[in-house]
């Protein structure tokens, strides 16, 4: 692989040559619109603690259902697609709400599990007490 013509204040550039430009990303000049784009986006990223007061107004209380979890997940997005939302902190944030929305589904159908049982049984106390009921 050959190395990048561009040269730095230590001199020659030691970093790999992109394919098919003599340069690598960071002294090929027909990337520079694109290095200047990258470097906005960086600098508007929060350096703070996030915020998610407007997403879960109650805490984690506020995901309880499924719909819940589905206006947070639109919230995190709009922040991402926004900027005021990391990339990185969206993957984890989404991942969360997968986890959590999975668990709302587990305990749904096992609630739906209990009561399908409880009409079973319900069901076969009155054909028991049919088959004692004489006519």
């Amino acid at each position: 692989m050959t190395k990048c013509a561009g040269s730095t204040a230590e001199g020659p550039c030691t970093a790999p040559a992109q394919e098919g430009s003599p340069f690598c990303y960071w002294h090929d000049p027909s990337k520079e619109e694109e290095r200047r784009e990258a470097s906005s986006r960086g600098g508007r990223a929060p350096k703070t603690p996030l915020d998610l007061s407007n997403v879960l107004e109650e805490g984690p209380k506020s995901l309880r259902t499924l719909e819940a979890v589905a206006a947070a997940n639109e919230s995190i997005i709009g922040g991402v697609l926004g900027g005021r939302i990391s990339m990185d902190k969206g993957r984890v944030l989404i991942n969360g709400l997968r986890l959590q929305a999975s668990v709302l589904e587990s305990i749904d159908a096992a609630k739906i599990r209990q009561d399908i049982d409880e009409l079973r049984a319900a069901v076969k106390r009155i054909e028991e007490e049919r088959a004692y009921v004489r006519r």
